[in-house]
């Protein structure tokens, strides 16, 4: 039994690895192209954008884990099907239920180290790969901490607490140097937004200093320039579903603390707690097509089913979601119903199989 658990467990790693090359691939090609966009900003080039794709890609792994286990399980076990090598497992007494028991261990055991990488080393490589291209589009002149972001523009240091969604930054607080480099100004604005290529900025308290006095104004509105475009901003604004688990529920403390919504972020944090559950579920769904009444069927048409069932699948993550949103009802149940559902298909399908 040893060596079948061996023999299967290596088949379905080897399928799946080559799953992800080619998945992974045509995924390095799509977001080589979509920024293209970018190139030419400051020092953002091909071989730049080249290494910041190459950096998000752990990131990629991570998000299509589940549909490639799902397909690199069917293509191990439809070849072992195509050289009846399954048939004659079937005729030696393994049964249907040992040989989805050791497809799900060997399933199990890449989704913890796929899981690892998806929560402790992803998410500092997406950093990074953020940092470095802000730091290039902006030619150097801005830098990205865990403390937010600074920009230099002329004689003025400029620190932004928070790059928001919509072409929003809150939290700018500027420093204006003379050219001895002395401090002759500094202001703090609550609010910015991106209008008509200048930056609105909104309730701006602002000191300025003489050699004998220091004045201090309230100034409600104030339009300024700066090089920081739409593209900065979306490069260096904060995507919940970039974070890892700890950050994310971090961040969602922090959106309750201060009264703001936060049954989106938790339903991004179920569902990616959720994501191992929903691989072994995706994975279950193949034994039914592999013994069921698929078993004579190519492996074109095996191939077209799974990724009928990973589209039906993400169809009902997506339908879910913002009905949890809309209608109020428990994001935890959002995430989980797909997964339930799709179970139960599973246990059906498993039960017909002869």
């Amino acid at each position: 039994m040893k060596i079948l658990q061996q023999y299967l467990g290596k088949t379905i790693i080897f399928s799946t690895l080559i799953v992800i090359a080619a998945v992974l691939t045509v995924q390095l090609f799509v977001n080589f192209v979509a920024e293209l966009h970018d190139l030419g900003q400051g020092d953002y080039g091909p071989l730049q954008a080249f290494c910041y794709v190459l950096l998000e890609l752990p990131q990629a792994i991570y998000k299509l884990f589940p549909m490639a286990a799902m397909l690199g399980v069917m293509v191990g076990l439809s070849n072992l099907a195509v050289h009846y090598e399954l048939m004659v497992l079937r005729t030696s007494g393994v049964s249907v239920g040992q040989i989805a028991v050791i497809t799900l261990e060997t399933v199990l055991a890449m989704i913890i180290i796929v899981g690892l990488l998806g929560v402790f080393i992803a998410p500092q490589l997406t950093h990074l790969a953020e940092k470095r291209k802000i730091s290039q589009i902006s030619a150097g002149q801005a830098i990205t901490t865990q403390q937010g972001t600074w920009l230099k523009h002329g004689n003025t240091m400029i620190h932004i607490q928070s790059i928001l969604p919509g072409n929003r930054i809150e939290g700018i607080t500027r420093y204006e140097f003379s050219p001895d480099h002395k401090l002759i100004r500094a202001s703090y604005a609550s609010e910015a937004y991106y209008h008509k290529n200048d930056w609105v900025l909104k309730t701006i308290s602002e000191s300025v200093f003489f050699k004998d006095r220091i004045e201090k104004k309230y100034i409600p509105e104030e339009t300024i320039k700066l090089t920081l475009n739409p593209s900065f901003i979306r490069t260096a604004e904060i995507d919940p579903k970039e974070l890892s688990l700890p950050k994310l529920y971090k961040f969602i403390s922090y959106q309750k603390a201060n009264g703001l919504h936060v049954n989106e972020y938790w339903l991004i944090f179920w569902q990616h707690l959720m994501q191992p559950i929903a691989s072994l579920v995706m994975v279950f769904l193949v034994i039914p097509c592999i013994f069921g009444p698929l078993r004579s069927a190519t492996l074109g048409l095996r191939m077209i089913v799974a990724v009928a069932m990973g589209f039906g699948f993400y169809i009902l993550n997506s339908f879910f979601g913002p009905m949890s949103i809309v209608y109020q009802f428990p994001p935890f149940l959002a995430a989980t119903l797909p997964s339930l559902l799709f179970l139960c298909a599973g246990i059906i399908l498993v039960k017909r199989v002869r």
